[in-house]
């Protein structure tokens, strides 16, 4: 595996990451789960799957007090995330784990924490064709041999049995992957919310984040979207301000 890494700015140069050269690379979808991710300050969060730490470490950016918990497969993803904290200055709200995520709640324990956080791999490993990097196809796909629909739902409910009741989780997947989210997530969480990511405005939804509340009973709603960018290529003001100053998405 080549570990050459890049070292990349994130909201606006206060996060600098080092991330693989030629791996799985966080961007856009990282920055904005954190921004949208509704977390109080004191709360015990886990990114699962967290890859180079990106979306934990933008939370830890943006809310006091956080202790964040990462895990991932891959044991150099965790020993980037584990020096992408240090050098934030970020070590000692931040711990990383190496394991599998369809093993987490044995892993990191059960109704322990206050948020889960998560950008499951997005491409079916029996439809697509994936990387020949090996790092890179594990960060794209969930495991082959399985229809990624029910690979979904048990990321989502391995995610699910960590949280205490009442605890949150953020997703941001594709929109195409709606229908497996909602089915792992009705029934043992409820509050859903969806809220679409418009590429520009009047096109299609290509990315949603999935917000819920383990154990509760409220129905499910569309939320208000965000749209990317403007006519002109550009972000628009509200998602250039998540990206560059991390400000979070008010929904």
């Amino acid at each position: 595996m080549n570990t050459e890494t890049t070292e990349d700015d994130f909201l606006g140069g206060r996060l600098k990451l080092l991330q693989l050269k030629d791996g799985f690379r966080a961007g856009l979808d990282s920055v904005l789960l954190a921004a949208v991710a509704n977390v109080e300050p004191g709360e015990h969060v886990m990114d699962v799957g967290c890859g180079a730490g990106v979306a934990g470490l933008c939370l830890l950016a943006r809310v006091p007090g956080v202790q964040l918990t990462g895990v991932d497969q891959e044991a150099e993803a965790v020993r980037l995330c584990t020096d992408n904290a240090a050098r934030n200055d970020f070590a000692a709200a931040a711990q990383f784990v190496e394991g599998d995520v369809f093993d987490l709640p044995e892993l990191t324990g059960r109704d322990k924490f206050d948020h889960v956080i998560s950008n499951p791999p997005f491409h079916d490993p029996e439809r697509e064709r994936l990387s020949p990097r090996a790092g890179k196809a594990a960060a794209h796909a969930l495991r082959q041999g399985a229809p990624y629909s029910a690979a979904l739902g048990l990321w989502i409910g391995n995610c699910l049995a960590t949280l205490k009741t009442k605890g949150r989780i953020t997703l941001i997947n594709r929109a195409e992957a709606l229908p497996a989210i909602l089915a792992a997530l009705e029934g043992p969480a409820g509050a859903i919310e969806v809220i679409p990511l418009w590429p520009k405005s009047g096109e299609p939804a290509r990315r949603i984040i999935v917000r819920a509340r383990k154990g509760a009973k409220t129905e499910a709603k569309l939320a208000p979207g965000f749209v990317l960018h403007q006519a002109d290529g550009n972000f628009t003001p509200e998602i250039d301000a998540a990206l560059r100053d991390g400000e979070p998405l008010a929904v």
